[in-house]
């Protein structure tokens, strides 16, 4: 039987610019679903319900987990479904909330940063649980935007393969894979929450050989990172090659502190690169995202919507017995600014 989340095994070794359509599938055929989580990490599952029937979206989303990895969840998601839609509210009074208790941690943020709208460039959900991130995210869509909003994902596998193939990263590639970095999220350097501490190399092997890794971002990554249409058409992520994004820095021995930092810089610009060159797709109504957090990040275009019946986006966490699991006590969240609870 083919695993849900097994490894992906390379049809060639050149970077893909001319990427393939992205897999959609209906929910219920479980074979084609592993192919495509196998060979492309993610999918868009289809037919999550009866045609014409009316639905109740958060427990369709809920229920999401179990229909795709029957027996296999350490967490069923019920404490982490969450209405994206709503969560957006929540960006703008967390930073007035950070500026009013620190003024160093208001200076950290962007004030360009929001999730309402604007292009969200790619990333790792669930980073503020360090080591113990959820390995399925699924995003159900209520209703899509009323102009824009197309999802991108960044295969881990494919930024590996672009650095293997340029002659000025290639020595990099070890380091990528061995250097101690620091994984940390944290809002005093610039996140959006602080999580628990991770530390290791930013692309790891895990036991099926399939690759681990994850990505956050600076919020000021936003000031520059977002271009604004003059014609009034939504916000887009910026195809040239912007200034260095991500929250990794080394954490490794001094002497080597400056190799690393330049292996950081050619994975964040790879990273850049392959967003530019992925393809951009949209969920319709009633569709699912599902994505393995392990090995894509996940990114979408800005997008405009009116009224209380605008764009609404159900996101669920959840962990299967691939991950690592929660830790005994830790908490489980289904949003980055519910961490605290990770710190107790």
């Amino acid at each position: 039987m083919l695993s849900l989340l097994a490894p992906l095994v390379h049809a060639d070794s050149a970077p893909q610019d001319c990427p393939a359509a992205a897999p959609r599938v209906p929910v219920a055929d479980s074979e084609a679903v592993g192919a495509a989580l196998s060979t492309r990490g993610f999918v868009v599952l289809t037919n999550l319900t009866e045609e014409g029937a009316a639905a109740d979206w958060g427990a369709v989303a809920l229920g999401l987990p179990e229909r795709v990895f029957p027996g296999r969840l350490l967490s069923s998601g019920s404490n982490t479904l969450h209405a994206v839609h709503e969560e957006n509210a929540k960006v703008s009074d967390q930073y007035a909330s950070q500026c009013r208790e620190s003024p160093e941690g208001c200076e950290a943020w962007s004030s360009n940063f929001t999730t309402a709208g604007a292009p969200l460039l790619p990333h790792t959900d669930g980073y503020v649980y360090g080591d113990h991130m959820p390995d399925v995210i699924f995003l159900v869509a209520e209703a899509p935007a009323e102009r824009g909003g197309e999802n991108f994902v960044v295969d881990g596998e494919a930024v590996l393969v672009r650095l293997e193939a340029d002659a000025a990263t290639a020595p990099l590639v070890g380091a990528a894979q061995t250097a101690r970095v620091d994984l940390t999220e944290r809002v005093s350097s610039g996140g959006i929450a602080t999580g628990r501490e991770a530390f290791g190399p930013i692309f790891r092997r895990r036991s099926d050989g399939g690759v681990w890794w994850r990505r956050q971002l600076q919020t000021r990554a936003y000031e520059s990172g977002i271009e604004q249409p003059a014609d009034g058409a939504p916000s887009s992520v910026r195809a040239e090659l912007q200034p260095y994004q991500s929250l990794w820095r080394p954490a490794g021995a001094v002497h080597e502190a400056e190799q690393t930092e330049a292996m950081l810089e050619a994975v964040d610009a790879a990273i850049q690169r392959e967003a530019g060159a992925a393809e951009r797709f949209s969920l319709r109504r009633g569709e699912a995202l599902l994505i393995n957090n392990y090995r894509v990040l996940h990114g979408r275009e800005g997008y405009t919507s009116r009224g209380r019946d605008g764009r609404k986006v159900w996101r669920v966490w959840c962990w299967t017995d691939r991950s690592l699991g929660l830790p005994e006590g830790m908490a489980e969240v289904g949003s980055p600014f519910d961490a605290d609870a990770l710190l107790d």
